[in-house]
């Protein structure tokens, strides 16, 4: 639940810019940006959050492996088959 707390989902933007007659070349600019910085900022927020509401260190959280996973599947683009 922290991750998906932590990951914004960026296809909504344009949806949203145009319900509310909002500039749609900034959206789509955000709709590319927001992968990106969810991919950076995931990791660190799940890493801030587990350590928080753990107070004991039960909770082991892999940064560096989560970090490299989001960052290939996110940014890496897929073959099409």
């Amino acid at each position: 639940m922290v991750l998906l707390a932590a990951a914004p989902f960026a296809p909504v933007v344009p949806v949203f810019a145009r319900m509310s007659r909002a500039d749609l070349a900034l959206a789509a600019v955000l709709t590319g940006i927001m992968p990106l910085l969810s991919a950076l900022f995931t990791p660190v927020v799940a890493q801030v959050a587990l350590s928080i509401l753990d107070r004991a260190h039960r909770v082991r959280f892999a940064f560096w492996l989560s970090l490299a996973t989001l960052l290939a599947t996110i940014t890496l683009p897929w073959p099409r088959v």
